[in-house]
């Protein structure tokens, strides 16, 4: 175990990957469960409308961005690191592909 010490930046990237690709869903997920009303405002409640639209659409667009930011920064450096760069590329995507496996079997 001690000599995956080296790639902890692969599993890094891959997490974030897989955290990108689960904000980028969110807003339609959100948006078919309607977790919040967003239906067309009446007059005078128009700032809850816009809050929810910001929660559903801005926030998650916003976490993603940053995840595959992330997920680019430290596959990067794991690259840089690593003496086989098929070997960090393929750790990166097995744990993209296991963390996201994770997430859409606790639906």
């Amino acid at each position: 175990m001690l000599s995956f010490t080296k790639y902890r930046l692969c599993f890094l990237a891959g997490c974030y990957a897989a955290g990108g690709s689960f904000f980028g869903k969110m807003p339609s997920v959100l948006t078919k469960q309607n977790i919040f009303d967003t239906q067309l405002p009446i007059v005078g409640e128009t700032y809850s409308y816009y809050c929810g639209v910001c929660l559903i659409h801005f926030v998650p667009f916003l976490l993603m961005i940053i995840c595959n930011l992330l997920n680019w920064h430290y596959y990067i450096k794991a690259l840089q690191i690593s003496e086989q760069t098929l070997f960090a590329t393929v750790l990166t995507t097995a744990t993209n592909y296991i963390v996201t496996v994770r997430f859409n079997c606790n639906k």
